[in-house]
């Protein structure tokens, strides 16, 4: 990278830069330091007074400018693994919990700019790998309908992964808003099929918002690189999202993410689950047994129908692709003065997510077959 940065070590002035190898360079006129960039790589930020001080690694310590160092630990950020989180910002409160994290709602100590973070225990070596794998893919992706992690911490038992603060969807969207959330929605699967990965866990809850009324998809827990064949014959997913070829133990590719959205609009359109059922046995099994004659009595304006339809087919060789349904006609007929009518700071009114069953629903991700049958 070509970017130098002046630190002091030992009272001693140094340039700082990043070489080709995407390792951290310290150097003085005497000596040169090498700190290889990774997440096992573990930096300590050094606040005084709210201001950034320096930073520590491997028992060094660099003091340097407040503005250099900011510069640098955005540099870094997506690099590399911070510790004692707590040095940099405020716990606020617990946005919500799943089955192995929590988000919590976060304030920078230097900025006070509210932030979210994925904190996720680390309960043994293969939920360590897993994580820093949705780490890595995460960090592959940069695109405006995809949620942006800025950082990652470490403790003694926990990873967290410092994100934008979003909202959730609303329930309450028009025919031309849901057309606008759609589109968005596909234009960031589109990007992240473009970059061989897989998603695996679209859902309504993974579709937010933020106070610009972006729509970003956020949680890569479950999101696999495509040449991984492994993980594609692996069957993931929420209930009542998932894909019928991935139920049924076939291997599968990009278009279970397009069922996963076919889900996410008819839940848009009509406030409630294609999948209805209190159980989550009986959920799999309506989502096994899909069949596009259960929609034939929709009615979704601008040949809405037919797109969901064409989302939600229950053979992944007839369903269409992203970039297929980005030039669809229900696409096209988008009005783009319409964008003006999403309201500004959206006030989250989802009713508690419909109904018990769903968010028993939302909650339970499945990451294993033998947990499906």
């Amino acid at each position: 990278m070509n970017f130098y940065i002046k630190v002091t070590f030992n009272n001693t002035s140094c340039h700082l830069t990043i070489d080709n190898e995407n390792n951290l360079v310290i150097m003085n006129q005497i000596q040169m330091m090498t700190f290889p960039l990774n997440l096992d790589a573990n930096i300590v930020w050094r606040l005084e007074n709210n201001l950034l001080k320096g930073f520590e690694i491997n028992a060094f310590l660099f003091l340097g400018d407040h503005h250099d160092l900011l510069k640098l630990k955005s540099i870094l950020g997506q690099l590399v693994t911070y510790k004692k989180i707590s040095n940099m910002y405020n716990f606020l409160s617990t946005l919500g919990k799943g089955n192995y994290s929590q988000v919590c709602l976060l304030q920078c100590k230097i900025t006070h700019k509210l932030y979210a973070a994925k904190c996720m225990k680390k309960e043994n070596p293969a939920v360590i790998n897993d994580i820093k794998r949705e780490i890595q893919i995460w960090s592959m992706l940069q695109h405006k309908n995809v949620a942006k992690f800025y950082e990652v911490y470490e403790s003694t038992n926990k990873i967290y992964v410092v994100m934008e603060k979003l909202n959730k969807l609303r329930n309450d969207y028009d025919h031309e808003e849901i057309k606008l959330i759609m589109k968005a929605i596909l234009e960031g699967v589109n990007y992240i099929h473009s970059k061989n990965i897989i998603h695996r866990d679209l859902k309504i809850d993974n579709i937010l918002i933020d106070d610009e009324n972006q729509v970003k998809i956020i949680d890569f827990g479950l999101a696999c690189q495509f040449i991984n064949v492994e993980s594609r014959n692996i069957s993931c997913g929420t209930p009542g999202y998932i894909a019928p070829e991935v139920l049924i133990n076939k291997s599968f590719d990009y278009k279970s993410d397009i069922f996963s959205i076919g889900v996410v609009m008819y839940q848009l359109y009509f406030n409630k689950h294609l999948f209805q059922a209190e159980q989550v046995a009986d959920i799999l099994k309506l989502n096994k047994k899909f069949t596009i004659s259960r929609l034939s009595v929709l009615d979704i304006p601008d040949c809405g129908y037919q797109f969901l339809i064409s989302l939600l087919n229950h053979n992944p060789t007839q369903r269409i692709t992203a970039s297929q349904a980005l030039s669809h006609w229900y696409m096209n007929s988008i009005k783009e003065e319409h964008f003006t009518k999403v309201p500004r700071n959206p006030n989250p009114k989802f009713k508690d997510h419909l109904q018990t069953c769903i968010i028993m629903c939302s909650k339970t991700t499945i990451t294993s077959y033998n947990k499906i049958q």
